[in-house]
């Protein structure tokens, strides 16, 4: 049938009505739109983050990503984010810095590798394996990624050994090894041995003769259970090294036998976790350039033994830290001699015990004890244990300090320093920070003679925080 040119005009003119309707209902449909995304802007602050350039959205996701190598969640960054919506999916997977930290499960670890490797494109990579995969396709994608390897955590056996010796990945961006295992007897591991950029080491239990590394290149080891004349063959052979962490493995040969001192001259940090009742391997080191000395599980020696340690050394010590041992309540401090070091600017100390408590508030009222001190960190707890408790031992010279006596004892020491007396002001001093961290927080409270001082100590440029890491009772 032919249409006329009326019934094409009517047709068209339908079609022109129907096309004013539908733009009418889009208008409506946008401006609905627009108003509905002004609401929810008021009522969830969050929701503007969609309005960010996608290159800002890329870096806020970045810092998301915790630094730890876990195994994948995939209700935490960064695989949450791919299911938020379409356009933070786009931007996650964009984002390479997101995928760099990677735990290989022990199911298709070599799907895992070769997915996170794509994600992260050329980005340096952080990969920890606790189990040897035992497919051989892994190897493959480990050894083509193996160059952007930055960091690598490996729970050694005697598989690994063959596999890294048959495969030879290159590992020229590696900057920092963790090796743990406590019974490997295998080969030699050589893997490790001309990786130029290998800085940082962390051993735990491995037979230091089985591992080879570039051993001038190291300049941060951390060192966990070993015999102490294990550690000092190492040290000897560690030219630059910088920073020394180590725990000490317990043997009761230590206690008597005598070792060829070390003389290292590039030290500038050493951490120790040493058993009680041990000789500290400070007694055989002279140390000239140490700023930081933290030592933990501290014996009844070790005033003598740091002060020996000091008069050798001769440090520009900047730093120093002293714990009790695990198995004791209490510091005991019977002199302070050791702490004469002029350049000492931040002192920590945990649980002193009552003689030593006494004895460093009664020095810490002269300006000439450490004169250049900066921050003083003194850690308590609630007070005295039941004498059944198995932590008695070690009371033999100090018992626990009430929190509350704590507390005065040092505000008076402080203030005497700081402030002075009517009759003898204090001489204006540096600014200093005064922090005690206390474990309970229940029996603790600021009288009003005590909170007094703590004002008179602000007025003179002391910073005070009494209570536990993360609330100050002082106002």
């Amino acid at each position: 049938m032919v249409q006329t040119i009326a019934d094409l005009r009517r047709q068209i003119c339908r079609l022109e009505l129907e096309i004013e309707r539908q733009e009418a209902a889009l208008a409506t449909n946008r401006s609905l739109l627009r108003e509905l995304q002004t609401n929810l802007d008021l009522q969830n602050p969050t929701f503007s983050i969609l309005t960010l350039p996608p290159e800002i959205t890329s870096e806020v996701f970045a810092h998301c990503v915790l630094e730890e190598v876990a195994l994948a969640n995939f209700n935490e960054a960064p695989f949450v984010l791919l299911r938020v919506c379409k356009m933070w999916n786009q931007i996650a997977m964009s984002t390479p810095a997101l995928w760099t930290n990677i735990r290989l499960p022990s199911v298709q670890p070599e799907r895992t590798l070769e997915c996170m490797a794509s994600r992260s494109r050329e980005l340096s990579l952080n990969l920890l394996m606790a189990e040897l995969p035992a497919i051989d396709g892994f190897w493959d994608a480990f050894c083509a990624c193996a160059h952007r390897v930055r960091t690598l955590d490996i729970n050694v056996s005697l598989g690994w050994t063959e596999a890294l010796t048959a495969y030879a990945p290159a590992f020229s961006s590696l900057e920092q090894l963790r090796i743990v295992n406590d019974s490997w007897e295998g080969p030699v591991l050589d893997a490790f041995r001309e990786a130029p950029s290998l800085r940082s080491v962390k051993l735990i239990a491995i037979n230091l003769s089985r591992v080879l590394l570039p051993l001038e290149s190291i300049t941060n080891l951390v060192a966990e259970l070993y015999y102490m004349e294990e550690i000092m063959d190492v040290l000897v052979h560690l030219p630059n090294l910088v920073v020394f962490h180590y725990t000490q493995y317990a043997s009761e040969d230590d206690i008597f036998r005598q070792r060829t001192p070390v003389i290292h001259s590039r030290l500038r940090e050493v951490r120790l976790i040493e058993p009680y009742e041990q000789p500290s391997i400070i007694r055989f080191l002279t140390l000239p350039n140490i700023e930081t000395l933290v030592v933990n599980d501290s014996d009844d020696e070790i005033e003598a033994e740091l002060l020996d340690f000091f008069k050798r050394s001769k440090p520009s010590l900047r730093t120093l830290g002293l714990h009790p041992a695990a198995t004791r309540r209490t510091l005991n401090l019977a002199s302070l001699d050791f702490l004469q070091t002029p350049r000492i600017a931040h002192l920590e100390l945990t649980y002193l015990g009552d003689m030593a408590i006494g004895v460093f508030c009664q020095a810490f009222t002269m300006p000439s004890f450490l004169r250049g001190i900066r921050e003083v960190v003194l850690r308590c707890r609630k007070g005295p244990a039941s004498e059944s408790n198995r932590f008695a031992v070690g009371r033999r010279r100090g018992r626990e300090v009430e929190l509350h006596t704590f507390v005065g004892f040092v505000l008076d020491a402080a203030e005497k320093r700081m402030v002075g007396t009517p009759s003898q002001p204090a001489e204006a001093a540096s600014p200093l920070k005064l922090r005690i961290f206390t474990e309970d927080t229940d029996t603790l409270f600021l009288s009003t003679a005590q909170a007094t001082q703590c004002r008179e100590l602000k007025s003179r440029g002391v910073d005070v925080w009494i209570g536990p890491e993360r609330r100050n009772l002082v106002v």
